[in-house]
C-alpha cells in the first residue's frame, strides 16, 4: 500500500503545481477620463507633464492610497503601452491581495484599469467594486460626469 500512495502522491503533485503554473484570468474593468479642453488647446499628445493629467493622477493617489494601496515599484517595462502608474495592496508577508490597478495616458485619454487576479464571476468582490466607484466619482466631481466613461470586458 505504501508503494502506491508515493507515486500518487507525486503525480498529484505535479499535476497541481502545472495548474498553479497557468496564468490566471484577469477581467478588466476601466475608468476612462477623456480630456476634450486638451484636444482643443494643442494637437500635442497628452503626458504626465499635463496639468489636467497630473490633476487626474493625484486624485487617482489619493483614493487608492486612501483605501491601503500603495505603489507597485517591481514593474517590468514600467512604461509599455502608456503605463504611467500601478499600484497593489499587500498583506503582512508582502504578497498582493486585492486587484492591482494600472493607470494609462494614451490618445489624449487617461485609463484607469481594475482586474482581479483569478476572479472568474465578471463582477469585482465588494472591496473593488467600492474603490472604483470612489475613483470614478472623483474623476466625475472634478472633470465633469460627460468626461468620465466606464468600459468593460467583452461578455463583461
Amino acid at each position: 500500500m505504501n508503494k502506491t500512495i508515493g507515486p500518487a502522491c507525486v503525480g498529484a503533485l505535479l499535476c497541481t503545481s502545472c495548474f498553479l503554473l497557468q496564468e490566471s484570468p484577469r477581467q478588466a474593468r476601466s475608468i476612462v477620463l477623456s480630456f476634450p479642453s486638451v484636444e482643443e488647446e494643442s494637437q500635442e499628445s497628452l503626458s504626465t507633464n499635463n496639468a489636467p493629467v497630473r490633476e487626474a493622477l493625484r486624485l487617482v493617489d489619493t483614493v487608492l492610497v486612501a483605501d491601503g494601496y500603495g505603489p507597485k515599484t517591481n514593474r517590468v517595462n514600467e512604461s509599455a503601452h502608456g503605463l504611467v502608474r500601478s499600484y497593489a495592496k499587500y498583506d503582512t508577508n508582502g504578497m498582493s491581495i486585492a486587484c492591482e490597478p494600472e493607470v494609462y495616458v494614451a490618445d489624449r485619454r487617461l485609463g484607469i484599469a481594475f482586474a482581479e487576479l483569478g476572479n472568474r464571476t465578471g463582477h469585482f468582490t465588494p472591496a473593488t467594486q467600492k474603490v472604483f466607484n470612489s475613483v470614478r466619482k472623483e474623476l466625475s466631481d472634478r472633470f465633469g460626469a460627460r468626461n468620465v466613461r466606464i468600459l468593460k470586458p467583452p461578455g463583461g
